[in-house]
């Protein structure tokens, strides 16, 4: 007899006033930006492994005039499972 679960997870990102949709460059639409600590914290992972897969060219991402670096929630979606490994969560807004 073999007993198998099947676990689902939602990640929420509440956006704060500074955050907002972007136009992302690679997409070249209107995407939600949120930045790389969100992006570990969705994917239970390092906050290097977002700049590496940034560096990689695995994630659409953009610069503002403050320096601040801001990654693309669809791009973020669509990451090849090679950042962790595991499954991809499903991520929500």
């Amino acid at each position: 007899m073999a007993i198998s679960i099947q676990t689902e997870e939602t990640v929420v990102i509440r956006k704060g006033k500074a955050e907002a949709s972007a136009t992302c460059p690679q997409c070249g639409g209107a995407a939600p930006m949120i930045t790389p600590e969100q992006a570990a914290v969705s994917l239970s992972l390092p906050i290097r492994a977002i700049y590496r897969a940034i560096e990689a060219g695995c994630l659409h991402y953009q610069e503002t005039s403050q320096g601040l670096v801001t990654v693309c929630l669809s791009s973020l979606r669509k990451a090849p499972l090679l950042l962790s490994g595991k499954t991809s969560p499903q991520i929500k807004q």
